[in-house]
């Protein structure tokens, strides 16, 4: 899919930073239809009471909705630039998605009843914050949103976003490692190949070829191993029903 990263309405300027991470297309086109609701609900408002339309209300809403998107931006501009802040499969929650590794960190969508704005975790496994569910969206999601931006505009260290995306994927890679089996050791030395061939990427040490190769090796004499064993136990059991018959 090829996605850009986001311009907003206001005029660019070449002065502007390069984007590396970027916001996705549905998550763009989420903000800008909830920034569409909330203005719509000003102008059914104003008719309903027979007055005329609050321009600055309308300007009010839809300056939020640019202020989100912008915000959104400059969370990923110091991500790699296959980091992505996207939905995730189910398309119920925000995660911030890396493409190339195929992992991603999710966001907990939660309501607190006492006003916290959230935190975020040192270690991102997960980022809880004040965050909009996407079930029964309205105008009043996008100021969730808002306050879901403020609190990851905020986040310190962005860069190890990156970095627990890119040891979330060798966790992933070093398990699959340990089977022994033909093709997974064919797909255990394409994962080698590539976790040492992005790990400067996310500033990792390399070394994952030969790492994963070993833990394969492990798993084969392991395996081995226990075939030896059993092939052992089950001669001492015909041994040993011999001498019984014997007795």
């Amino acid at each position: 899919m090829n996605v850009q990263s986001i311009s907003l309405a206001t005029p660019q300027h070449n002065s502007q930073p390069t984007f590396n991470g970027y916001v996705d297309k549905p998550v763009i086109k989420l903000v800008r239809g909830l920034t569409q609701m909330g203005m719509d609900r000003v102008v059914n408002e104003a008719n309903l009471s027979y007055q005329k339309v609050d321009i600055r209300k309308l300007h009010d809403v839809r300056t939020m909705g640019e202020a989100v998107l912008a915000k959104f931006n400059h969370f990923v501009e110091n991500l790699h630039p296959k980091t992505t802040l996207t939905f995730d499969k189910s398309r119920t929650q925000l995660v911030v998605k890396n493409k190339e590794l195929g992992t991603d960190v999710g966001f907990a969508f939660y309501k607190d009843v006492t006003g916290n704005t959230g935190r975020l975790e040192a270690d991102y496994r997960r980022i809880d914050a004040y965050a909009p569910g996407l079930v029964g969206l309205s105008g009043e999601n996008l100021k969730e949103f808002n306050n879901l931006a403020d609190t990851l505009v905020k986040a310190p260290h962005k860069e190890e976003i990156d970095e627990y995306l890119y040891k979330n994927f060798t966790q992933k890679i070093e398990k699959q490692a340990n089977n022994s089996s033909f093709f997974a050791g064919l797909k255990t030395k394409r994962n080698g190949k590539k976790a040492d061939k992005l790990a400067p990427e996310f500033g990792q040490p390399t070394g994952w070829l030969n790492k994963l190769l070993e833990i394969r090796n492990n798993a084969i004499q392991k395996k081995e191993e226990a075939k030896r064993l059993a092939k052992e136990q089950k001669k001492l059991k015909k041994v040993n029903m011999k001498i019984a018959k014997e007795v």
